[in-house]
């Protein structure tokens, strides 16, 4: 079962009162950031543009941001298809484009992206999961269906040390949901080929993360407004 946190206020903390508040020496104030943005915290660095893609094919509804072990920055446009990276220089490569032909039918729509053992894996919202392989240029579908039936729209995806694949499949974005299911679910794929349900009463589960010490799987409830978790 998945335990969840609602974030509600817990005891230990207090707020001060007004003399209190009067007492304390006031902050110094940090130089203003441009666009209205607050200052940062401190010890974080100011954050750059680090390359602009928009107007073209590759910036359509950017997702799925994954660094390769030669330092690209991998991603996906949901509104074109396309799976490019953008070099340690900030320039566009452009990789290869996961829609069919317009007549033969739905779009792809790519979401999240990992890396492992030197092949880029994707979660699609009407292709299933999909893994692109950049010695071979091949880009293949892992799984589409879960007992005969289509994924509602797979979202987000991590691995554990073991090379098991967990991803998140929320309903009403891809071709296998209904609105008498509103619920999402999450898979795991394990490094063995078995495709087991390990949630299916979340609302709109989102991102998924497995901790660093590979003990426990996180899951962002997007329209609940909380985290659920699971150990592993």
């Amino acid at each position: 079962m998945l335990s969840t946190d609602s974030g509600s206020w817990r005891s230990g903390f207090s707020v001060p009162s007004p003399s209190q508040e009067t007492a304390q020496k006031p902050r110094p104030r940090l130089p203003a950031r441009p666009w209205g943005l607050p200052p940062l915290p401190p010890g974080v660095g100011p954050v750059e543009k680090f390359a602009d893609v928009s107007g073209t094919p590759q910036g359509q509804v950017l997702e799925g941001g994954s660094f390769d072990t030669q330092g690209n920055l991998w991603f996906v446009a949901i509104g074109s298809g396309w799976i490019s990276y953008l070099a340690p220089d900030g320039k566009l490569v452009p990789v290869v484009n996961c829609n069919p032909l317009p007549e033969l039918g739905q779009t792809c729509e790519p979401q999240g992206s990992r890396w492992l053992d030197g092949k880029l894996y994707l979660t699609s919202r009407h292709r299933g999961i999909l893994v692109y392989d950049p010695q071979t240029k091949e880009l293949k579908t892992l799984v589409y269906t879960y007992r005969n039936q289509l994924f509602k729209g797979p979202n987000d995806l991590d691995f554990d040390a073991e090379g098991n694949l967990f991803f998140t499949d929320p309903w009403a974005t891809g071709p296998g949901p209904n609105l008498s299911d509103r619920t999402g679910a999450i898979y795991q794929y394990s490094r063995d080929g078995v495709l087991r349900k390990a949630m299916d009463s979340g609302n709109f589960p989102n991102g998924i993360a497995v901790s660093p010490d590979d003990s426990v799987l996180a899951i962002g409830d997007c329209t609940a407004g909380r985290m659920c978790t699971r150990a592993l």
